[in-house]
């Protein structure tokens, strides 16, 4: 699908264009009106911040917001390295009909570089694997069940790192949003995990804190991957 036709589909303005069941095309519009007002529901109802489907070929041929990522091509490309890339051909290729697959935060271009993270698994039909269900994680939801701070007193928060030691959750005592910004030190991540209490480091946020740190698991490995 051309960046163009694409276009066509999508002439609605762009932060409105999941309100929309009709694009204005007739061929485009038929499944459109069927199966979009679902999609929306589906999203609204789980905090999903976008709905995509691609076919086996790599093309996205659905976006609830028909963003940047709308009708370009997952399989080769610019976006064939990008966390989308890569989880649309675990998820496409192989004949694992259930195979699930996670694509850590990165900055997303569709998001003016803001983080992004999904999560993806294959459509299937009687014949077989007819392609990709793709969802953009609802980070405002995880930042509030990572970020509830009871019974950790006036200073005391969790904050989700990943493989790397950047926050992937903003923190509640800075000014500024944190993700994929502040970064903790290696030497610190060490500490951190080496001690069961912790041990008070300066790091990240220019001040002494004592951190204890443990790994998550999710997907039938470790989350956040790197």
């Amino acid at each position: 699908m051309e960046r163009s036709q694409a276009n066509c589909f999508s002439p609605n303005p762009e932060d409105k264009r999941a309100l929309y069941s009709t694009a204005g095309v007739d061929d485009y519009d038929t499944l459109h009106a069927r199966y979009h007002p679902f999609f929306r529901r589906f999203s609204e109802a789980h905090g999903y911040r976008d709905v995509l489907l691609a076919n086996l070929s790599g093309d996205v041929v659905y976006s609830l917001n028909k963003k940047g990522d709308f009708a370009v091509s997952l399989k080769d490309g610019s976006w064939k390295d990008t966390g989308l890339g890569r989880i649309f051909r675990e998820t496409a290729e192989g004949t694992d009909k259930g195979k699930l697959a996670f694509a850590s935060y990165e900055a997303y271009a569709p998001l003016v570089g803001s983080p992004a993270t999904f999560i993806a698994i294959p459509l299937k039909s009687i014949a077989g694997k007819i392609g990709t269900l793709i969802l953009e994680m609802p980070d405002a939801r995880i930042g509030e069940i990572v970020g509830n701070r009871t019974g950790l007193g006036e200073t005391g928060e969790t904050i989700l790192l990943d493989g790397h030691g950047f926050f992937l959750t903003d923190s509640a005592t800075t000014p500024d949003n944190d993700i994929l910004k502040t970064r903790v030190s290696p030497d610190h991540r060490r500490k951190m995990s080496s001690s069961a209490v912790g041990s008070p480091i300066s790091a990240a946020r220019k001040r002494r804190w004592l951190p204890q740190a443990s790994m998550l698991s999710a997907l039938a490995g470790p989350w956040p991957r790197s």
